[in-house]
């Protein structure tokens, strides 16, 4: 049985639909992330979780217990759900120190003294700010209040901890090294989490599933393995780790593979399922990392695609280069530490590492 079930999600602004049918399932110490734009929905879904947000209808369960039911008018206040919410701004009292803030929530709760403190201690020590916990927020750094606000909500050990991107605020390097502690934290305690980002990375890095949302509807659900390897639209091909899109057509179909002809006449194979018929437009995502420059020498194979094209931008990005390659007035980007000339080139592109759409218009 999950931990926590959405089921139908709905919540309407006269007539906007934050929320469309929303449905997805939680296990117990489960770490899931809702993924997607601005606006996609993912906060809404966090804050109707965490009883902040009222929906306009579906089910929310958590165990045995009902959250919320639109059709029955079941909805259970936020304090009664004991989740802990992470915000994106933390949300510290200026006026008290560290240990005085992550003391708070059990103070309004009554807890005698004793525990309070032991509890105090135990927070702080997982994440190790028992050295600063005589200090105020504005004396510690962006990474530090971030570990005070999450002490602060594991000191009353909630039954479901939700973040609200709350590594947002981080800087590039302090980032990295807060998604490496909040996932070992998150192990070591066991705790079913739901993280909110629209940050592919750490979506990638974190999660055991992931949660692609987009005009508040769920677009796919999977491993990140999944969602990465396997995407279901073009939209997640494009959003999580950025793809090429090259608009062809179907020449012939067979044996799991495709014959596709881009509008130059330059052709190449891809792996394609049954749903894949001749004559058929279709849209070829194909992620940067997968193309290489040709050597001299290489030859197409049923496995790789030789293509040519002319490289008409390039970005210096330090170790490497990034460049975009014109074919058949299409871009495809790649990366290689190779210096190159704005002149014609070929490419290799695996036959496996393209992923077959039915054509929607430019991408």
């Amino acid at each position: 049985m999950p931990r926590l079930s959405i089921q139908n999600l709905t919540k309407q602004y006269a007539s906007a639909k934050a929320l469309d049918r929303v449905c997805f399932d939680v296990a117990d110490g489960e770490f899931v992330t809702l993924l997607g734009p601005s606006g996609c929905g993912k906060s809404t879904t966090l804050f109707a979780i965490a009883g902040l947000d009222k929906p306009t209808g579906g089910v929310i369960s958590l165990d045995d217990r009902v959250l919320f039911d639109g059709e029955r008018g079941v909805f259970v206040s936020a304090e009664a759900r004991n989740c802990g919410l992470v915000f994106q701004s933390y949300a510290l009292w200026p006026h008290m120190t560290v240990r005085q803030n992550v003391a708070f929530p059990l103070q309004i709760r009554g807890v005698a003294r004793k525990e309070l403190n032991e509890r105090v201690e135990q927070s702080l020590a997982l994440v190790e700010m028992q050295a600063l916990a005589e200090r105020y927020p504005h004396e510690l750094s962006g990474g530090q209040q971030q570990r005070v606000a999450l002490a602060r909500t594991l000191v009353y050990r909630p039954s479901l901890l939700l973040l609200d991107e709350p590594l947002s605020n981080l800087d590039a390097k302090l980032r990295l090294r807060a998604r490496g502690w909040l996932k070992q934290l998150q192990t070591q305690l066991g705790l079913t989490t739901i993280f909110v980002t629209h940050d592919q990375t750490e979506a990638l890095s974190l999660s055991d599933r992931i949660v692609v949302m987009d005009g508040g509807r769920i677009m796919q659900v999977g491993t990140p393995q999944e969602v990465y390897r396997d995407p279901a639209t073009p939209f997640i091909a494009d959003f999580i780790g950025g793809s090429n899109f090259l608009t062809a057509r179907v020449v012939t179909v067979g044996e799991g593979l495709a014959h596709i002809a881009l509008p130059d006449g330059q052709t190449l194979r891809v792996t394609a399922g049954p749903e894949v018929a001749a004559g058929e437009q279709v849209t070829i995502a194909v992620r940067p990392e997968a193309v290489c420059l040709a050597r001299n020498g290489t030859f197409p194979d049923s496995n790789v695609n030789l293509l040519r094209g002319r490289i008409v931008e390039r970005e210096f990005l330090g170790p490497r280069y990034l460049y975009a390659v014109s074919i058949a007035n299409q871009l495809v980007r790649f990366e290689t530490v190779e210096t190159l000339s704005n002149d014609d080139t070929m490419i290799t592109v695996p036959s496996d590492s393209c992923t077959v759409f039915a054509f929607r218009g430019a991408s």
